[in-house]
Order: C-alpha cells, then structure tokens, then sequence
C-alpha cells in the first residue's frame, strides 16, 4: 500500500462517518423536530455572539457550564452558516464514536462476542440516545473517556489526549 493510499482510507472513513452522522441527524430532526435541548442552543447562541460582537462570555441568564470542546464545535457551526446542522451532526458522530468505544473496550478485556453484546448495549442505551438527540456533552465526554479506557494501559498518551479533550 502506498503512503497516499494509508493517508486516503481514514479520510474517507472520517467523511463517511459525518455523512451518517449528518443523515441521521437530519433524519431524526425531520421526524420528531429540532430535538437539541436548552444546554446545546446556548453553546450555539455563545457562538453566535462570539462571532457577531465578538464576546466571549456567557449572558448573566445563562447557567450553562462553559464547555470549550462543545463551544468550539457551536463555533463551527455558526461559521459555517448551519449552527443546528453541524451541533446535531457532532453529538450523532460522538454517539457512534461512544459505542464504538464500548465496543473496543469490551473486546479488549473479553473478546469479540463481549465486543458485539457491548455495542449493542451502548447504542441502545436510553440515556445515550436522549443525550445524544438533546445535543448533551455527556456525549463526547462518555466517547472520549470510554475511548481512553479502551485503548489500555500501554497507551497512556492518546489516553491522556482523549481525557484533556
């Protein structure tokens, strides 16, 4: 395999998954409406502040904890011109990163069949899927650390990133 051809396969993973992503946030919106809750649209009206009058603090009405990784993606979005779009698509792509995650660190402490029993779990996991439609930074933060405790103890600096993020 060339080095194009290495760089080429998670590149295009990478897009696919945010075009799933994408779909079934769409998907889901269409069907049951603008599902984010309270906490996601104020990350998204922080952004939108940000980049209109360019502050950078939260309004003495908002009780939301600043969260820089979900403020960064609300951010992205309003940049972009499709704040709800992207917000929803990052929390779906962190869902499937969570069970994903569930699922390799089942399989690295009991193999393939606890791998597949795991991921099964994870994804139909009621809380998972609420937070998941709410736009919830459980989310990422469940994918993150469950991701760090997969990758075990012999890689304790992506660990260590996956837990910083």
């Amino acid at each position: 395999m060339d080095a194009a051809a290495g760089v080429r396969r998670p590149v295009l993973l990478g897009l696919g998954l945010v075009a799933v992503s994408a779909l079934a946030f769409l998907a889901v919106r269409d069907r049951l409406g603008v599902a984010l809750s309270s906490d996601a649209y104020s990350y998204l009206a922080w952004a939108e502040r940000a980049l209109a009058e360019g502050k950078l603090d939260h309004t003495p009405y908002d009780f939301t904890a600043p969260k820089p990784l979900e403020l960064a993606v609300a951010l992205l979005g309003q940049a972009l011109g499709q704040p709800i779009v992207v917000f929803g698509t990052w929390a779906f792509l962190c869902y499937g990163a969570a069970v994903l995650a569930a699922a390799a660190l089942a399989h690295r402490l009991a193999g393939p069949a606890a791998a597949l029993v795991a991921g099964l779990l994870a994804a139909t996991m009621p809380a998972l899927l609420r937070a998941t439609g709410a736009g919830d930074a459980t989310v990422p933060f469940a994918a993150c650390a469950v991701g760090a405790a997969a990758l075990g103890p012999g890689r304790v600096r992506p660990a260590a990133l996956l837990l910083a993020v």
